[in-house]
């Protein structure tokens, strides 16, 4: 599909995006990718907290084509999404956000992509949005569910996957000078030629401070944990006992200690096992489990979780309909209702809510719906909810 005329390339991607949302984006407990094309001004999905108060939304808002116009910026906030100003960049008429990372509030990446062109751009600022640079960066094809989405544990040590599950292939990009300019490190499920590695199977990635220690999972097409010792080079399965149609998600880590959620399906329930570990990865022990009558998307791979510090962790599925949260307040031993957020309507079966947590009292979370995400926030631990993406989308004036 690279080779698509260019109304041709535009309209396939605007209708898949509509169709499919993308998965989450790899790497961060706070960011979340479900970019979708409508035909009014919303928020992209394409979110990341950045403190307890703050956060990004990544704004797609298309235009005819007989008015041209920016199509992608970012709107932050400092008041828990009382309101929102525009922090740019702005870009052309048929760009779509693909992902965003804020390793700091100040120092941040936002990757975009041309649908005709099928080129990517990553544009980093490190004012907060004030200005920004623009380099190249790795492309994908115009198919449902095509991204890329970046990582970085410092101002010039970063990583790219590039995926693309049409194929299904993925490939994992490396780079130390702020993404200016990629190497390849591994694809999956072959190799490809300049990558010195192999990935495993094809999932979401995160690495540890120290640019060495990394793990794959979570992804639409990934059942197991991996980690990797080398930047991504090389990985190595984790041994967890969990049962054959089991999905591991990625893991939360805190020094030694690793919180790992499951996702096993039973019938017409869905049972959540924790699994801990105390001693990096070396033994594994079962932590806490719950099931839920879940009725949730079969094609957006595992269910959303966010851990913000080792005893409080945050989940959302769908029950009949609906994107319900789940809190864990002592490491996922116990897991408790809080409250039904947004309706997911029909046309969104292929996306899954994303919960992204800063705290035990503070989170948001993303519905997929049919006439552009639902972005919802309480700072009161569940009890309460209240709709945000409306105020980011009014940041734009139009």
């Amino acid at each position: 599909m690279r080779y698509l005329g260019a109304a041709a390339a535009a309209a396939a991607l605007l209708a898949a995006l509509a169709a499919c949302g993308q998965q989450q984006a790899p790497g961060h407990p706070g960011s979340s990718s479900l970019t979708r094309a409508t035909r009014r001004d919303v928020p992209s999905g394409v979110v990341q907290l950045t403190g307890r108060r703050s956060g990004v939304v990544g704004l797609f808002l298309p235009n005819p084509p007989a008015r041209p116009g920016r199509s992608v910026q970012l709107a932050a906030t400092s008041n828990d999404g009382r309101s929102f100003r525009l922090i740019g960049p702005l870009q052309s008429n048929l760009d779509v956000p693909d992902s965003v990372f804020f390793l700091t509030r100040r120092l941040g990446w936002l990757a975009s992509f041309d649908t005709l062109s099928t080129n990517e751009v990553l544009y980093r600022t490190g004012n907060g949005g004030r200005t920004w640079q623009a380099f190249r960066a790795p492309g994908h094809v115009v198919a449902a569910g095509s991204q890329d989405a970046v990582y970085f544990i410092s101002r010039r040590v970063g990583w790219l996957t590039d995926t693309q599950p049409t194929g299904p292939i993925e490939a994992l990009l490396g780079t130390s000078d702020g993404g200016r300019r990629w190497r390849c490190l591994a694809a999956a499920p072959v190799r490809r030629r300049g990558c010195a590695g192999r990935l495993p199977e094809l999932g979401n990635v995160e690495f540890a401070a120290n640019g060495r220690t990394g793990w794959l999972g979570g992804g639409m097409f990934s059942r197991a944990l991996y980690r990797t010792r080398d930047g991504g080079r090389t990985w190595r399965k984790m041994p967890l006992a969990i049962p054959d149609g089991a999905v591991a998600t990625l893991p939360a880590v805190f020094g030694r200690t690793i919180v790992e959620p499951v996702e096993v399906p039973a019938d017409s329930e869905l049972a959540i096992v924790v699994y801990l570990s105390t001693d990096d990865g070396a033994h594994w022990r079962l932590g806490g489990k719950f099931f839920s009558k879940h009725h949730g998307p079969s094609c957006a791979g595992p269910v959303s979780f966010s851990f913000p510090s080792r005893q409080v962790g945050w989940t959302t599925l769908v029950v009949h309909g609906r994107a319900v949260v789940y809190r864990s307040t002592d490491g996922g031993l116990a897991w408790h209702r809080t409250a039904r957020a947004g309706r997911v309507q029909p046309g969104s079966s292929c996306s899954s809510p994303r919960i992204l947590a800063a705290s035990a009292a503070d989170a948001w979370l993303v519905v997929p719906r049919a006439d552009g995400d639902l972005i919802e926030a309480t700072t009161d631990g569940g009890l309460a909810w209240r709709r945000i993406s409306q105020a980011a989308a009014a940041a734009t004036g139009r």
